[in-house]
């Protein structure tokens, strides 16, 4: 390429075309209204190929580009992104620092704990059972970005542990015929007998506690309460006991 077609550092122009560049813009254009600016610079395309419109076209597409994340109002990004499934919300999180600081903000992950909890019955559980420190401990940060994750990834945990058959097992012996039904909470495990009894055992540590007897037939069915106990029998009667001890 010859010396006077070299390309002028930083432009895309040639050297023929150096002096283009000191050309003086109209002083007072900053100063014109928009319809007359648009006006002017119509102008100066007429005059310019179609190959050159076309960069110039997309010279104007980017700066045409808005992202809606850093011109909107909060509240309105925490609307669009609470139609998102959690997994959508962790990969917009990924597009830029400004989509990652929405993305991981409290808010949008509130409402996420709060509709996750209120509709799906492992997660209420779990909560009720072991998330109060957790739920604590996150809440008074008001990191619900780091709570929801922390159950997730604690729930996802047990549910390997329960297929691999990665969890400790103990066996009861009932001293019985045959156990026909049981009733469980967090504290406790209630047995109905074959042998016209029932068995209350406090789960941590296993013990037993006296058995309670039925009237002359089997247990199909306990439910109970902290205070009650009412039995389902073979012997189409049904008992209920005051309270959860034996006699």
């Amino acid at each position: 390429m010859s010396g006077s077609q070299e390309k002028v550092p930083g432009t895309s122009l040639c050297e023929q075309h150096r002096p283009a560049l000191a050309a003086p813009a109209p002083a007072d254009f900053a100063e014109w209204d928009e319809q007359c600016k648009v006006a002017y610079i119509q102008t100066l395309m007429g005059s310019v190929t179609k190959s050159s419109l076309m960069h110039l076209s997309k010279f104007v597409d980017e700066h045409l580009k808005v992202d809606f994340v850093t011109v909107l109002p909060d509240e309105i990004i925490e609307k669009i992104f609470s139609h998102l499934d959690p997994k959508d919300v962790l990969n917009c999180a990924l597009v830029s620092k400004s989509w990652h600081h929405v993305a991981t903000s409290s808010p949008i992950w509130r409402a996420m704990y709060v509709q996750r909890v209120q509709t799906d019955e492992t997660w209420q559980e779990y909560v009720r059972v072991y998330g109060s420190p957790l739920v604590a401990r996150y809440t008074d940060e008001r990191d619900y970005f780091g709570l929801y994750n922390a159950i997730s990834q604690e729930l996802s945990r047990i549910t390997v542990n329960w297929r691999t058959g990665n969890y400790a097992k103990r066996d009861i012996q009932c001293d019985s015929n045959g156990v026909y039904c049981i009733q469980y909470d967090d504290t406790k495990l209630v047995s109905g007998l074959c042998d016209n009894k029932m068995r209350v055992w406090e789960l941590a540590p296993l013990t037993v506690r006296q058995p309670l007897n039925a009237p002359r037939a089997s247990v199909l069915s306990p439910h109970y309460s902290d205070t009650q106990m009412l039995q389902c029998n073979s012997n189409e009667s049904t008992t209920v006991s005051e309270r959860m001890s034996g006699p």
